[in-house]
């Protein structure tokens, strides 16, 4: 089992404190396409996963680096959501030294297969109590 990062361990707290049953580096079997770990499962509907990944180095490196791996999630959420099509899948990506607006705007465009983005810990808590509340009409 892999030690969680400490953007991870703020989530798992936060899932802790929302009180949500959830799986750290849980792994899916997707059949022929092998097995994919996602950093959480949380069990709640069709089920939520939350991959995470945080980028501080200087303003535009940065930038670059996160559009790689944004993408690279992407692809991963669609491999998932097409085995498990109600799956609901969600990234939390930081780059504290970029500009926000500008890395809204990235993570929109190249997350298509993500149903929610947060940038920090309050926008992750802001999409969560969404999809509860959803579902609890």
């Amino acid at each position: 089992m892999m030690p969680l990062t400490s953007q991870e361990e703020m989530v798992r707290r936060l899932l802790i404190d929302r009180r949500l049953s959830f799986e750290q580096h849980h792994v899916f079997d997707l059949g022929k396409r092998g097995r994919l770990s996602v950093d959480f499962l949380v069990v709640f509907g069709p089920g939520i996963v939350l991959e995470c990944t945080s980028c501080s180095t200087k303003r535009g490196k940065a930038l670059s680096e996160i559009r790689r791996r944004s993408a690279f999630i992407n692809y991963r959420f669609q491999l998932l959501k097409t085995a498990f099509p109600g799956l609901i899948c969600g990234a939390l990506i930081e780059a504290p030294n970029e500009d926000q607006a500008k890395l809204a705007s990235e993570l929109t465009q190249i997350l298509t297969f993500s149903n929610f983005n947060a940038r920090g810990e309050e926008e992750l808590r802001e999409a969560l109590s969404v999809i509860q509340a959803g579902h609890d009409n």
